[in-house]
């Protein structure tokens, strides 16, 4: 499972979208490791767009075709990335309790093969 950014960093991950934070992970690692991906769907007031926009920072968008096609199932949600002091951040009780509620749903579990 991967909680993907909210934001872009400039010079790193300028204009990725989540699934080019999954490549990117899964490029540097040499496999494709994630099944599950958690992105912000938020919309943040266009004030502090403006404001993240001067240091060339933008929200990571969600492509959920490109996603799809990873083999990665999406959990979008509205609550994961908030402001807070004006710093948009994730929302650290809202991902845990994302997480918590999909570990405990009655869903088949991937054995994982160490080679």
């Amino acid at each position: 499972m991967y909680v993907c950014n909210v934001m872009t960093q400039h010079g790193e991950t300028d204009n990725y979208t989540v699934s080019d934070h999954i490549k990117a992970i899964n490029k540097h690692i040499g496999k494709n490791i994630f099944d599950i991906v958690i992105a912000n769907s938020n919309v943040f007031s266009k004030e502090i767009l403006e404001r993240y926009k001067e240091e060339q920072q933008t929200a990571v968008k969600i492509d959920k075709e490109e996603i799809a096609t990873l083999g990665v199932e999406l959990i979008e949600n509205k609550n994961v990335g908030i402001v807070e002091n004006n710093v948009i951040r994730h929302n650290a009780d809202k991902v845990s309790e994302l997480i918590y509620n999909y570990i405990i749903e009655d869903k088949p579990t991937i054995i994982y093969n160490k080679r």
